[in-house]
């Protein structure tokens, strides 16, 4: 083991040899930059697109197959949204909508009772199309939340009379996912009105308060496959339980 001196004295001779090396050797003209701090935002944007802390669930998104599935088997989607680099003709009243960087679309509910509205002239029929499904991710809050989905047809506008509460899901904390899912066909008021129905609009209320934000992944209108034989599922995917 050597001696506190000799490596006392070892070192100066050492950084000497090292700096006269350095003379014979071309610069390194390449700037080695530390990594800026990410800055923190309180903004929608991609990271909360990946839905890194995501409630499992009967209902899923397989991002492999594209499609919102059940126990393993693909729901029967008639409409599905995925706001892959656009709207898909969804606005916000009372807030912006934007797509998200990646995927998605990114709300911010600017105003109280902000809501998010589908494009018009859906054409749904209420008696065999029964569920509404919306994934999303909280980026922001603002309390408290609300989340009913209201409809209009052609003999009705947007009223508390007809709107469904969710039967699965509600309230997420902000950096979570979560898959919200409606049963039309027990309407928290309206009784049997979606189910003799034609859909021509929904209107989905996220948050009361203002100054929330969301990404949301995905809606879909989708045959309840509690009650309709599904389709056999793609290869790959596990057939479905009975519940």
């Amino acid at each position: 083991m050597s001696s506190p001196l000799f490596r006392t004295l070892a070192l100066p001779t050492a950084l000497m040899v090292l700096a006269l090396a350095a003379c014979d050797e071309p610069a390194d003209r390449k700037m080695h930059l530390a990594a800026a701090p990410a800055a923190a935002s309180t903004e929608p944007s991609a990271a909360a697109s990946k839905a890194p802390h995501e409630k499992s669930g009967q209902i899923s998104w397989d991002a492999a197959k594209g499609a919102l599935v059940y126990n393993g088997q693909p729901l029967r989607a008639e409409k599905l949204w995925t706001f892959d680099g656009t709207t898909d003709g969804f606005t916000m009243a009372a807030g912006d909508e934007t797509p998200a960087e990646g995927s998605g679309l990114a709300v911010k509910e600017n105003l109280p009772d902000s809501q998010l509205l589908t494009p018009r002239g859906l054409n749904i029929n209420g008696h065999t199309r029964s569920l509404v499904v919306v994934r999303l991710t909280r980026v922001r809050a603002s309390p408290p939340f609300d989340g009913t989905v209201y409809y209009t047809t052609a003999t009705h506008g947007v009223s508390e009379a007809f709107h469904a509460r969710p039967i699965v899901g509600g309230d997420p904390a902000v950096g979570e996912t979560m898959i919200l899912v409606y049963d039309m066909h027990q309407l928290a008021a309206g009784g049997l009105d979606w189910r003799n129905s034609t859909i021509d609009r929904l209107r989905i209320d996220l948050d009361d308060g203002a100054g929330g934000a969301f990404i949301v992944h995905q809606v879909a209108i989708a045959l309840d496959p509690r009650s309709v034989p599904l389709a056999p599922p793609p290869k790959g995917l596990k057939p479905a339980v009975t519940p």
